[in-house]
């Protein structure tokens, strides 16, 4: 025949009564609360673009423009010279020509009539006339090839200009849009720096004594999550917080209130 031994340990329970014990005891204990992680305090810096190849391209390229058109203004001074050389040849083959004519018009009315003409004025005039424009006739055809090559050479810099201005525009643009995204970036991160007066608000507003229908802050962080895309590149990394608790520097900021508050001693 067996015999069934019981264990009563010092305390003088039995292993029924403290199974229930500690039964009780497990429903009576608060379970620890899951633990929260907070977004990062801190952001990694996305890769910008370096802007200064395309500063110093355009640097180069206003250089160039500067001298295109300084070649621009020596061709056009040229151009005015030879235009000038060539319109005072042509106005004194046309005053050589009207002069001419003046006097075989007085010569032959003179025949007619049968008297002598007097065109000692006229021949004197067309002596001077002729006196210069022996000076100009040698070179002024030379003149005029000089004056058409440099309406070439005009047009070859205005076209050089033209394709210059085409580049800068394009190098300014590439410029520009470096600048605005390193910009972007650096507002990114002022944003996302935020979360260091939000946090200490939320904490704020979650204290047992602050009154509800003032907080803004949760609010606000709302407001950015839901008013601002995903995929915006602008959006902060904080308006991604699911709960206050889970809000970048959330627990700091509220042990930091917490010893602020207990430190209050009127002298602030």
């Amino acid at each position: 025949m067996s015999v069934t031994q019981t264990f009563i340990p010092s305390d003088g329970t039995t292993e029924i009564e403290r199974f229930a014990a500690d039964a009780h005891r497990r429903a009576i204990e608060p379970r620890p609360r899951p633990v929260v992680n907070e977004r990062p305090t801190k952001i990694e810096r996305k890769s910008t673009i370096d802007i200064r190849p395309a500063a110093a391209l355009i640097k180069q390229l206003r250089a160039s423009t500067a001298n295109a058109l300084a070649k621009k203004q020596e061709l056009e001074d040229k151009h005015a010279r030879l235009t000038a050389t060539e319109d005072r040849y042509s106005t004194l083959s046309e005053e050589q020509t009207a002069v001419t004519t003046r006097i075989r018009d007085r010569e032959a009315k003179a025949l007619l009539a049968d008297t002598q003409a007097d065109n000692t004025e006229l021949r004197e005039k067309l002596a001077a006339i002729n006196s210069e424009l022996e000076k100009w006739s040698p070179s002024i055809e030379s003149t005029r090839r000089a004056k058409s090559m440099v309406e070439s050479r005009m047009l070859a810099n205005s076209e050089h200009l033209r394709s210059l201005g085409k580049e800068l525009a394009a190098a300014e643009q590439r410029w520009l849009t470096i600048y605005h995204g390193q910009l972007a970036e650096d507002f990114r991160q002022e944003l996302h720096n935020l979360h260091r007066i939000i946090a200490k608000m939320l904490a704020v507003e979650a204290s047992a004594n602050f009154e509800r229908h003032r907080a803004v802050a949760w609010g606000f962080v709302e407001n950015i999550s839901n008013g601002i895309r995903y995929a915006d590149p602008l959006r902060p990394d904080w308006s991604n917080s699911h709960k206050p608790a889970a809000f970048p520097g959330y627990a700091d900021a509220h042990q930091a209130l917490s010893l602020k508050l207990a430190s209050v001693d009127g002298d602030e």
